[in-house]
């Protein structure tokens, strides 16, 4: 994703849609350390949730705005 972010030339933080599968790809960039301050928001579109982030106590960590839908 940080290519596609990279390629698009967003100057800017961006807000990551994310519909179903596409979450086994949002999922992990949200939580690289290396790109994590490239999304200033993230939207899940009821996302496939790898298995690697399905403990819930790793989204506390996160400070990335969310919406829910």
């Amino acid at each position: 994703m940080h290519n596609i972010v990279t390629k698009l030339g967003f100057d800017s933080r961006v807000v990551v849609v994310s519909p179903s599968a596409s979450g086994g790809l949002s999922i992990p960039y949200m939580f690289d350390q290396n790109y994590r301050n490239e999304i200033v928001g993230y939207v899940p579109i009821a996302p496939v949730i790898p298995k690697a982030y399905q403990d819930e106590e790793r989204y506390a960590t996160l400070t990335v705005r969310t919406s829910l839908l």
